[in-house]
């Protein structure tokens, strides 16, 4: 697996040393294991930032870009996209999963404007 960039190969190692030392089954190349835990309180921002997305300063999203290739990390998003505008009506929530749609979205639009040149 090529790594980008440093802020990725440090976001890796972290995650990768913080996994060993919780004892959890060792990642193999693109990091098929990352763990979240459960919110403690209910004060998250369940859009731009739930909590349960970050352990051990790492954010979830993070480690999944540097698991992945450029394309790869930008279909991720393009399917994300897709799921919560697909399921938004039939949830108690819809409001909450437009926003997410949104910000998978936003989140794609950045990626594709700063990878343009590659």
């Amino acid at each position: 697996m090529k790594i980008r960039n440093q802020r990725m190969k440090t976001i890796v190692k972290a995650m990768t040393k913080s996994l060993e030392n919780l004892n959890l089954p060792r990642i193999k190349n693109n990091m098929e294991v990352i763990y979240t835990g459960d919110s403690e309180d209910g004060d998250d921002d369940m859009v731009n930032n739930p909590k349960h997305y970050n352990r051990f300063g790492i954010e979830c999203i993070d480690g999944i870009e540097a698991s992945m290739t450029t394309l790869e990390f930008q279909g991720m998003l393009k399917g994300n996209t897709i799921k919560y505008l697909w399921r938004y009506n039939y949830k108690d929530r819809p409001i909450e999963d437009l926003k997410k749609a949104q910000w998978y979205l936003d989140k794609l639009i950045k990626t594709m404007e700063d990878n343009k040149n590659e």
